[in-house]
């Protein structure tokens, strides 16, 4: 099977295509979820690509997409169904990313962030295209039928047709919300934001950004708030590690800052309320 990138996908960072042999054609489907995985696989370049060949080998699994930390591969079209994840397979695009049972911090390490950019990138793309909320649904709004973004866990959980627990109780779903929305601040056109009678001003945002409405505003002032704390306590950490080595640091030593600054923010709510933007 040929397996053609159409160019809203390219446009989203898919890389190549490198089709599944086994999957469901059905032509056309209702799709209301889109379910994160872990593929079990090293933290390499090409994981992604080896997850698509480990996919084209006969095994009985397949999923839409796989993303790594420099590839966004795709491997069964859209209308078809990817064998994935038993309950959530029917109306479900499945993304596997690179990488396997982590602590948050590991999932928040350079490799990892990389990747879960791609992954939300992607994310975006999708649910733009087939009309699905970006909001990560609970458990009961996924047992109700509620359309957004899930993993392969919360599916097992609902639905108890697998034993699958990715990915996992350390995914930092915070942060990949955050990049969710960032991403859908970018690509959002005028036309497609909700409708509302409220315009936060350019004033209140910056020199260089027009208005826009509020559910945007909000998304942009919490990507900001979570950037600024984020970067703040990495200078802090960088700089706390060089007075105590006395000189500079080597880039190892840097990245364990940052991973202790990351560890350390994580702990720190960022809660952005409507009135503080409400004109």
């Amino acid at each position: 099977m040929s397996l053609s990138i159409p160019k809203w996908l390219a446009d989203a960072g898919v890389t190549k295509a490198i089709p599944s042999t086994r999957y469901t054609k059905v032509g056309g489907r209702r799709i209301r979820l889109i379910v994160l995985h872990f593929a079990v696989t090293p933290e390499t370049a090409s994981a992604a690509e080896g997850v698509a060949k480990y996919f084209q080998s006969g095994v009985k699994a397949s999923s839409h997409f796989t993303t790594d930390n420099d590839s966004t591969v795709f491997q069964v079209p859209l209308e078809d169904v990817a064998w994935a994840a038993p309950g959530a397979n029917h109306d479900g695009i499945q993304i596997e990313q690179a990488g396997t049972t982590q602590t948050r911090e590991q999932w928040l390490d350079p490799y990892s962030l990389a990747m879960l950019d791609r992954t939300a990138r992607l994310v975006v793309a999708l649910a733009q295209h087939e009309g699905i909320p970006m909001v990560h649904l609970t458990d009961a709004q996924l047992a109700a039928g509620k359309a957004g973004i899930v993993d392969h866990w919360a599916v097992n959980r609902v639905y108890k047709r697998s034993d699958h627990t990715d990915c996992g109780a350390q995914f930092p779903w915070d942060h990949f919300m955050a990049r969710v929305a960032y991403f859908a601040g970018t690509n959002h056109q005028e036309d497609d934001m909700p409708i509302t009678d409220k315009v936060v001003p350019s004033a209140m945002l910056g020199k260089n950004e027009p208005a826009v409405a509020i559910p945007r505003a909000l998304d942009l002032i919490m990507r900001w708030s979570l950037e600024a704390r984020d970067n703040a306590i990495q200078a802090r950490k960088i700089a706390e590690a060089q007075a105590l080595k006395g000189g500079a640091l080597t880039e190892d030593e840097v990245k364990a800052a940052v991973r202790e600054a990351l560890s350390e923010a994580a702990q720190i709510e960022v809660v952005v309320r409507p009135q503080e933007v409400t004109p």
